[in-house]
């Protein structure tokens, strides 16, 4: 069986970014870009699993799915597409606490995940020499995938995109997701403010998608107006969370704030140019050394 590899890099400049991920069979012959780069990342998480599997639900773009940027997901949802057969995500990458409360693990959008796809890519192919650490460590979101796959993909399957039905899902998955996080240990005081905040956030993504779907704003309003909706949230959680709650939450300290929406990412999905309108001319989307 193959092995899939989650790697992940910096975006070089002075604003909080989060990581770029993307995925990498173990032999290192293919690689999956899920809305940026493919190459010269640094791996931090592995699994056993099918990378012929991977490789059907990474198309037909390598974003598995993640079709609308910023409204379906970025580009830890699109990996965590493409290493689901690994059972594994790219948890431990800069800004992925953010991401995963706000699109949780697979994203806001349906994907076929290919049950009945195995085996592996000829290039891909490798024997199992995973440590018996490594072994171990793919099994620790467990709980996580298996949420995912109760509250996101079954009933996304089911229901399509209806957009009311989106939210209520979301916010079943996120009230799954805090309980989870916090060993089911969180005030219900805390709670309540974090399911606020959550119900906050999706509302305005709902209205931000409705405005770009129906032109009524352009993608750099869009933009502009999601990483303002980010920071709300973020601002929000941290008026509600004890710093090292904050923190099991987020993975960064309670006074910093993640910038998702990606240079390059803005520039694949809304043209040429987009970066440069919303951030300005100093944002360059570069490998850190």
């Amino acid at each position: 069986m193959g092995i899939l590899v989650a790697k992940k890099y910096k975006t070089q400049m002075f604003l909080n970014f989060a990581d770029h991920t993307y995925v990498e069979c173990g032999t290192g012959a293919k690689a999956w870009s899920c809305w940026g780069g493919k190459s010269g990342g640094t791996a931090f998480n592995q699994g056993i699993g099918s990378t012929k599997r991977a490789n059907a639900i990474a198309k037909p773009n390598e974003r598995a799915g993640i079709t609308t940027y910023l409204i379906d997901g970025v580009c830890h949802q699109a990996a965590n597409r493409i290493l689901f057969p690994s059972g594994i995500q790219v948890a431990g990458a800069r800004g992925y606490g953010l991401s995963l409360q706000l699109f949780g693990i697979y994203g806001r959008s349906t994907f076929d995940f290919h049950p009945h796809v195995s085996g592996d890519l000829v290039a891909c192919a490798q024997p199992n020499n995973l440590s018996e650490h490594q072994q171990i460590k793919r099994a620790i979101d467990i709980k996580l995938i298996e949420s995912a796959r109760r509250f996101n993909m079954t009933g996304l399957r089911r229901f399509g995109r209806a957009q009311q039905f989106h939210r209520s899902q979301n916010l079943k998955s996120y009230h799954a997701l805090i309980q989870i996080l916090f060993a089911d240990k969180l005030s219900l005081k805390r709670q309540e403010g974090l399911m606020q905040a959550k119900f906050d956030a999706e509302t305005r993504l709902f209205i931000l998608e409705k405005e770009l779907k129906t032109e009524q704003i352009g993608a750099v309003e869009f933009v502009k107006e999601f990483n303002k909706m980010t920071e709300v949230f973020q601002d929000d959680s941290a008026n509600v969370l004890t710093s090292k709650q904050y923190e099991t939450a987020f993975g960064n300290d309670v006074d910093k704030r993640i910038i998702l929406a990606d240079p390059q990412a803005l520039n694949d999905a809304f043209g040429p140019g987009t970066s440069e309108q919303v951030y300005g001319d100093s944002p360059k989307n570069t490998i850190s050394p």
